[in-house]
């Protein structure tokens, strides 16, 4: 993405400085310029920041597939225990455990430790 990204940055520059100066004086290119890279860092930090949360709760995920305990919420959720949901993306106890009756807990709440 970060590639698709330069590029299209990239792209923008070319065209924007193309543009004779009887249409469009230096001033204003300048101006849609920084515009242009205000826009593209706000994506780039936008995107890293996805990134990198997807990357924490794949590294999670595969700490429980794996059968390890992860702290979530004060729980220690293990396979033995809960179940993980992919359409919640959510930890849900399973029903033979009373001491756990409806406890249902997002996978981002196990990201704060």
């Amino acid at each position: 993405m970060r590639i698709v990204l330069f590029l299209i940055l990239l792209l923008f520059i070319i065209l924007l400085f193309a543009i004779g100066n009887e249409k469009l004086n230096l001033r204003s290119k300048i101006i849609i310029l920084v515009g242009g890279m205000a826009l593209f860092l706000i994506a780039f930090f936008y995107n890293e920041g996805m990134q990198n949360k997807e990357e924490g709760i794949n590294r999670i995920l595969e700490e429980f597939m794996q059968g390890k305990a992860v702290t979530c919420s004060g729980y220690d959720v293990d396979k033995k225990h809960f179940n993980y949901e992919y359409g919640t993306q959510s930890f849900i106890a399973k029903r033979e455990f009373d001491n756990l009756n409806a406890v249902i807990i997002p996978i981002e709440k196990c990201m704060d430790r």
